[in-house]
């Protein structure tokens, strides 16, 4: 469903109902969401130059968030994929 572009200094985040990849340097979060109870499964990986994240939707309607957020660490950048707010 989506994919992100990475380098190799850039760290992925998954959290129950978010992805994301943090990127240090910029000092924020490329974030998607959605509601878990819209999607039966979901598959993150890494590859040399991107972060792929495959869902599986449960039904035909969904809700996806994308957004860009400021983080000033990976600690942070963490807490915001794990709030999924």
């Amino acid at each position: 469903i989506n994919g992100f572009n990475t380098a190799a200094s850039d760290v992925v985040e998954s959290g129950s109902a978010c992805f994301g990849v943090f990127k240090p340097q910029a000092h924020e979060i490329a974030r998607l969401c959605w509601n878990t109870s819209e999607v039966r499964s979901e598959d993150v990986r890494r590859t040399r130059a991107a972060a792929v994240l495959t869902l599986h939707f449960g039904v035909n309607d969904v809700e996806l968030r994308l957004g860009v957020l400021p983080a000033a660490s990976e600690v942070q950048a963490r807490a915001l994929v794990q709030s999924n707010q």
